[in-house]
């Protein structure tokens, strides 16, 4: 099974008087710890010496048809010590993308999924993701928080099931972020084999979202 690892940077060790240990030498003696069954990552950055994170994505799995399901292992360490000392892992996310290619590589597409899905409701989802953003559009018009929203440009970033506020239908939510620091949720309701948007919500985007 492939790995691929990301490592967060800070300035604080470029500057230090003396060199610091090397957390990604760290982190792969503890990746290698901890997952033996895993071969070591591969490390892109280093971190600084107040502490650090890694980003550890593995290989897809093919799911129904063209689609492919992920996950993402978030870990942290407190402190400058070196080795593989002070990694904890502190989250997962599953991700999920169509890919008509051989195998299931790593996609700028990928999407978390916010809740657990069978891959037949899935599918269309993400094919019908960029005309149900049209025609959602309008509701944006029509919702004071979306409305200077409205014509942003959006990419599909997270899928899950809820009710859009004040109401108790439970429904497909998409999300959409903007690089104009905005985030649009659609609610879309389906009925046989048809997908409707029927609400939005929007907002700014957090810090590391």
């Amino acid at each position: 099974m492939r790995v691929m690892l990301w490592l967060a940077l800070g300035a604080g060790e470029a500057m230090a008087a003396a060199p610091a240990p090397d957390p990604a030498a760290g982190f792969a003696q503890y990746y290698r710890q901890a997952f033996a069954d895993l071969p070591a990552p591969r490390v892109a950055q280093a971190a600084d010496g107040r502490g650090a994170t890694a980003l550890v994505e593995l290989a897809g799995r093919r799911g129904l048809g063209a689609l492919c399901h992920g996950e993402q292992q978030r870990f942290a360490r407190d402190g400058a010590w070196g080795g593989a000392r002070g990694w904890r892992l502190t989250g997962t996310r599953q991700l999920a993308w169509l890919t008509r290619s051989a195998g299931c590589a790593a996609s700028p597409s990928a999407v978390r999924m916010l809740a657990p899905m069978a891959d037949v409701d899935l599918i269309p989802l993400l094919e019908q993701a960029a005309p149900l953003l049209a025609r959602a559009r309008l509701l944006l018009a029509g919702n004071s928080a979306c409305a200077p929203m409205r014509s942003y440009p959006f990419s599909l970033s997270a899928v899950g099931t809820g009710a859009p506020a004040g109401k108790a239908e439970l429904m497909y939510e998409l999300h959409f972020d903007s690089d104009r620091d905005g985030v649009a949720t659609v609610w879309v309701r389906k009925r046989g084999a048809e997908l409707a948007a029927c609400d939005v919500a929007c907002a700014g985007r957090g810090p590391g979202e």
